[in-house]
């Protein structure tokens, strides 16, 4: 009987000690780094000539520029800083994975409502290498509201789709589609 005492009493602890909440948030779960997949995409693309032929539409007005020598880590600089791997950051998200016949999808949603991240899409081949990344992002404060989808489809495009409405200005809806054209 003693032992079956220290051995409850044992068990207990153990539960106790463990870090189960009872919500969904997973610190301990692999996060895709979006800060350090980008920074390796800049550096491979610096090597390549590829130009990006940029389509802006905003109220349905479109103008169209090629950029012939693009600046990769500025063309990357927000998804970097939409990274959540942080553990800070990770804590707030709920993580889940599914794999669909030839790819892996990876979700990661905003549990705590704190950021502006809301959830992070990516889909993964065979390869484990990406061949989307879809960010959306959202912030409603006092003078602005906007809600913004960043897409990236390696070697091909990266796009921003959103609306955009401050106190002083009505609804502004935009995207930018920014192809990527090799030699």
């Amino acid at each position: 009987m003693r032992y079956f005492k220290i051995t409850l009493l044992i068990f207990g602890l153990l539960l106790i000690s463990c870090n189960h909440n009872g919500d969904k948030r997973h610190s301990d779960t692999y996060i895709f780094n979006l800060k350090n997949y980008f920074e390796q995409e800049a550096a491979a693309l610096q090597k390549q000539s590829i130009k990006v032929e940029r389509t802006v539409s905003i109220d349905g007005k479109v103008s169209t520029v090629t950029d012939t020598a693009p600046d990769w880590q500025n063309e990357f600089a927000i998804f970097k800083s939409l990274d959540i791997s942080s553990p800070y950051k990770a804590g707030n998200f709920q993580s889940d994975s599914v794999i669909n016949e030839n790819n892996k999808h990876l979700l990661y949603e905003n549990i705590s409502d704190k950021g502006k991240v809301r959830t992070i899409h990516i889909i993964l081949n065979k390869a484990n290498r990406p061949v989307l990344i879809e960010v959306k992002t959202a912030e409603d404060t006092y003078f602005n509201k906007e809600e913004l989808t960043y897409s990236y489809q390696p070697a091909l495009a990266i796009g921003i789709i959103g609306t955009r409405k401050s106190l002083w200005s009505k609804t502004m809806d935009f995207e930018v589609l920014s192809e990527l054209v090799g030699k």
